[in-house]
């Protein structure tokens, strides 16, 4: 009897540990997150600081071109920062855009604690570009998002005209059970059954945010006639190939879709590099052409 309530209780507490970690691995970013193999960008990005319109202090880097196509705001994705937009900024600079990038709230060297998965941090694409408008003409501007930053980007752009295009990398349509399970399974290698319903009830209750709230699907197709474009890696572990079938869907046109072969998460552009900037360069451009049209 003394063995067997030792094993339930060893396995009580090894669920519990299981909960309570994912939970806080799933509201709370890395502050240092370094990419693999992080270069410093060669093009000298100038520091900036804004708030959101809820007075949280963010954290942004911005480079500037005369004569630029328009601007991109590169939006990074959940658990990471501006650094894991980097190399795509100097890319697209180099191309002739002017870009800006920054730390969504708890992530980097922004304010906050929590990550919400979007639910907020929509909040702070708008303000990035409430910092770009302020600053003067930005020329038309445009939002590149990974992952979270992807469906940031979507729910911005549809409450936000000033956005005029939008492209992502592996966004989801909608967080929630489903999402983090997934999610879960692909960080673990564990079966999500057991554990979903109960890290999101932890990571809500410590966040104050309900990822049943983030849902990208229910915000693409307002963004119509303004473009869209998804991009997704076919062998995504993290989210489901199917979320960018979901979105495309339910956008308007004009959207394009492009699922990336043998690609896993966000990994397009290192693995296709030249492919992926020729796909972004010409849509931004043709977007950004059509508002002087």
């Amino acid at each position: 009897m003394k063995t067997a309530l030792a094993l339930i209780g060893a396995a009580v507490l090894g669920y519990l540990a299981i909960t309570v970690r994912s939970a806080f691995n799933l509201i709370t970013p890395k502050r240092e997150y370094e990419p693999e193999g992080y270069q410093p960008a060669e093009v000298s990005f100038e520091r900036v600081t804004f708030h959101n319109r809820a007075g949280l202090r963010l954290a942004g880097w911005t480079g500037i071109r005369e004569r630029a196509k328009g601007t991109i705001v590169l939006c990074h994705g959940a658990w990471t920062n501006h650094r894991e937009m980097e190399s795509r900024a100097e890319a697209l600079w180099n191309r002739g855009f002017s870009v800006m990038t920054f730390d969504c709230q708890g992530c980097g060297e922004s304010g906050g604690r929590y990550t919400s998965l979007g639910l907020r941090e929509a909040d702070d694409l708008v303000a990035a570009v409430d910092y770009l408008a302020a600053q003067g003409d930005p020329g038309p501007v445009g939002v590149l998002g990974n992952s979270m930053g992807g469906a940031v980007a979507i729910i911005a752009a549809g409450r936000d005209e000033r956005i005029q295009a939008v492209a992502t990398d592996g966004a989801f349509a909608a967080a929630g059970r489903d999402f983090v399970g997934y999610a879960f399974r692909g960080v673990s290698g564990l079966s999500p059954t057991m554990f979903q319903d109960a890290v999101v009830m932890m990571s809500e209750s410590v966040s104050g945010a309900r990822l049943d709230r983030v849902r990208p699907v229910a915000s693409i197709g307002r963004i119509a006639p303004r473009p869209v474009m998804l991009i997704h890696g076919a062998d995504d572990a993290m989210i489901r190939v199917a979320e960018a079938h979901t979105l495309y869907a339910a956008a308007g046109e004009p959207k394009t879709l492009w699922i990336v072969p043998d690609c896993e998460h966000v990994q397009s552009f290192h693995l296709y590099r030249e492919e992926y900037l020729g796909r972004v360069e010409e849509f931004f451009t043709r977007a950004f052409s059509a508002t002087r049209e």
